[in-house]
């Protein structure tokens, strides 16, 4: 059975931005989202220090993310981001993409978009359902592995 979290978002993948309607994202939806969030994330049962990054580019939002894993070398899982899109207000809905697999994963902002709580799914039917994932904004000398120490 795969692992219950598989989320490095290194948002990669540049798709357009777009509401539920369809319509493109303005520039200044877009950015507000961008940045360096430090925070946790659900997997293998128990909630572990992760980082989500969000950038915006062009028409498209994308990003990347790492967690606490002890089962890889460098005690990082990393994957990425991609097919983002802003559902309904502060609601941004993501695919997530790693090493362990890959699903879904939507994050609900804050009004001045400093925090998220959300969850992520797995791809595959059957499997367990949602887990946590949340983030606040971190300073701009903070980097993704800062995050995970703190």
């Amino acid at each position: 059975m795969p692992r219950p979290f598989t989320l490095l978002i290194a948002l990669a993948c540049g798709f357009p931005l777009a509401d539920a309607a369809g319509q493109a994202i303005n520039t200044v939806d877009r950015q507000r989202f961008a940045g360096l969030y430090c925070g946790l994330l659900e997997t293998g049962g128990a909630m572990v220090p992760a980082y989500t990054r969000f950038e915006a580019a062009g028409q498209t939002i994308t990003g990347s993310y790492g967690f606490a894993d002890g089962t890889t070398k460098t005690g990082i899982a990393e994957g990425t981001l991609g097919e983002c899109r802003l559902t309904q207000g502060a609601v941004l809905a993501c695919t997530w993409q790693d090493s362990y697999g890959s699903g879904d994963f939507e994050a609900r902002f804050s009004d001045d978009a400093t925090s998220f709580s959300g969850h992520w799914t797995l791809g595959q039917p059957g499997l367990p359902g949602a887990f946590a994932w949340s983030g606040e904004r971190a300073g701009a000398a903070v980097s993704g592995p800062d995050c995970l120490s703190q």
